[in-house]
């Protein structure tokens, strides 16, 4: 039974992320974010003790032993216990640590969406057996996670001398999946009316402005 405060209301959600953790090799799948985005709606966001992906990982590994114990498809669920373990005990935290300089200004809930959730467990997934909680295994994880690098002075571009610091990549958050929706969050609401608007938004208008593929059904 899952502890209070961790009751997961699709029973169909948990049984298909947990079984993405326990047999997939990590390609993307559309459902997995739809899964984790209903799963992580039906958590505490607003609680002090602990952070979603927190609760997420808790009730998580609580189903996990449930569907063990009746549900002949998950006897063996060593993948998705070491996948879970990996990924929300070593990488995630130490996700955090590595870009303390980048990212201390912001809030755990805002940063490990289940978007978010969803790509560092397919990261991890993609780095195949045997997966090793090791400092090394951890730091090359983060590092596949890093593939994106934001703002940089004209100066650095211009040269082709100035390699990129490492610090400076990270992984961006995701807040709107096409085909999939906007994940739960603060910035849901004011991200869906905002992206209704530019649906409705005369092809002129968004032409005008240098928008014309800002939003695609």
């Amino acid at each position: 039974m899952n502890q209070p405060g961790i009751i997961f209301d699709s029973r169909s959600a948990v049984e298909q992320v947990l079984g993405y953790l326990n047999f997939s090799s990590g390609s993307g799948d559309p459902q997995l974010l739809s899964n984790l985005d209903q799963l992580y709606r039906c958590l505490d966001i607003t609680s002090s003790s602990s952070s979603p992906w927190q609760q997420l990982a808790e009730g998580l590994g609580t189903e996990l032993n449930q569907l063990q114990q009746g549900n002949p498809a998950f006897q063996d669920t060593a993948q998705a216990r070491t996948v879970l373990d990996l990924a929300m005990q070593r990488v995630v935290p130490q996700y955090l640590v590595f870009h303390r300089d980048l990212l201390f200004h912001q809030d755990e809930r805002t940063l490990f969406n289940s978007f978010f959730l969803a790509r560092v467990f397919e990261v991890v997934l993609q780095q195949g057996a045997p997966w090793q909680a090791h400092d090394e295994a951890v730091d090359a994880i983060i590092a596949r996670l890093n593939d994106y690098i934001g703002y940089r002075p004209i100066a650095a571009l211009e040269s082709q001398k100035i390699e990129p610091y490492p610090h400076e990549w990270f992984c961006p958050i995701p807040l709107y999946v096409k085909g999939v929706g906007v994940a739960a969050g603060r910035y849901q609401s004011v991200l869906e009316e905002t992206i209704e608007l530019l649906w409705n938004t005369d092809p002129v208008v968004l032409r005008q402005s240098g928008s014309k593929n800002a939003c695609r059904r």
